[in-house]
């Protein structure tokens, strides 16, 4: 969250020209977003932005679909499910572009290691631009 809102509100010439946040989270029907840890302050935030391309992705698991469209308040981009190397390969972009990639990953032990693993082994990506932040 800090890195996120950080980055949005940095200066031009300081901010990247994209930023592609993958949030993923337990919810319960019916979904309130209010309830969802930083959703609501996320959501405003990418609103918010300027002179950055900034896609919000949020990955809810425990509900359905239609629990999704019945909700307000989640960014255009909500979906079931977690987080697939599918979702990771389409935040990277293309290849040839990644040059100046950088990846943060934070969440459970299981999950950022697993995640680490992947995106420091695709093409295009090294391991030092692929950092992360266990919860223990």
């Amino acid at each position: 969250m800090s890195i996120f809102a950080h980055l949005i509100q940095q200066s031009q010439g300081h901010r990247p020209s994209q930023l592609r946040l993958l949030y993923a989270t337990k919810a319960t029907a019916p979904i309130n977003a209010d309830e969802i840890l930083f959703v609501s302050r996320l959501v405003e935030l990418a609103k918010r932005q300027s002179g950055i391309d900034v896609a919000l992705r949020l990955h809810l698991t425990g509900v359905s679909k239609d629990d999704i469209a019945n909700a307000k308040g989640l960014p255009e981009q909500t979906v079931v499910g977690r987080v697939s190397g599918e979702d990771l390969e389409a935040a990277l972009g293309a290849e040839n572009d990644r040059s100046g990639t950088v990846c943060y990953v934070c969440g459970p032990p299981a999950m950022t290691d697993s995640m680490v693993e992947y995106l420091s082994g695709r093409k295009g990506m090294e391991s030092r631009r692929v950092l992360c932040e266990k919860w223990w």
